[in-house]
């Protein structure tokens, strides 16, 4: 019965941190950068787009010129936001440093 008592209070205080980082009380995270997320993944689509369209010459065969512009779609696609992904990574440790040293001057 004791280690029933046990399990259950673990399975509870697990419950109750989830449900703690869950809602975003305590979360550290803004609130506007999941929409600011999303609208840069829209922008490097289309940028990638309209880039991997223009840089393939009309004169190769149809098949060359699709994986082509496959290659410089995808290319293109995940240096932007994988650009964006490592500002957003720098700008979060940033943030963590400078809380850091302003806890440590309390």
């Amino acid at each position: 019965m004791e280690r029933l008592s046990a399990l259950y209070n673990t399975d509870v205080g697990l419950y109750m941190l989830a449900n703690k980082f869950a809602n975003g009380a305590n979360s550290m995270v803004p609130d506007y950068l999941g929409g600011i997320s999303v609208l840069v993944c829209f922008v490097a689509t289309v940028v990638s787009l309209g880039f991997g369209f223009s840089v393939v010459p009309r004169q190769v065969k149809p098949w060359t010129g699709l994986i082509m512009m496959y290659e410089w779609i995808f290319t293109i696609f995940f240096l932007l936001f994988g650009c964006y992904l490592h500002m957003i990574y720098k700008w979060g440790k940033w943030w963590q440093i400078k809380l850091e040293i302003a806890i440590l001057e309390l």
